[in-house]
């Protein structure tokens, strides 16, 4: 029975020892990955507004070009106003996917540290017993 309490006494002096150090990294850690996924969500959400813009750019020269072949003015306004409008809800849908992008990650960062501190409770909790 001795033995049993050593050893009980070694876990629990191990676990105390751990639990400081652990607490202390993981928030850096939390702090640190949050920041960078935010980075990371905001740089995506640019790379596919640049790739929206380039492509209706593209698109808009090439009416300009068919259309100048058949010798026919530029864009029509109508036509103009429908590219600027498309333009305008894919802004709009990019930054709605931006911050919702932000919002699962706050998530899963307060799930997360919601786990460690529930983690940190049952482990005082173990060594009071």
């Amino acid at each position: 029975m001795p033995q049993i309490n050593e050893s009980n006494d070694k876990n629990q002096q191990n676990l105390s020892s751990d639990n400081k150090p652990k607490k202390v990294i993981i928030n850096k850690k939390s702090n640190n990955s949050n920041n960078t996924e935010e980075s990371q969500a905001s740089a995506t959400v640019k790379k596919i507004k640049k790739v929206v813009v380039k492509k209706l750019l593209y698109i808009i020269k090439q009416k300009n070009k068919t259309l100048q072949k058949q010798k026919m003015f530029k864009l029509q306004s109508r036509e103009n106003l429908l590219i600027i409008i498309n333009l305008i809800i894919t802004e709009i849908i990019a930054i709605i996917i931006e911050k919702e992008i932000i919002k699962v990650l706050i998530k899963n960062q307060t799930i997360e540290i919601s786990l460690e501190i529930s983690n940190i409770k049952t482990l005082k909790l173990l060594r009071l017993l």
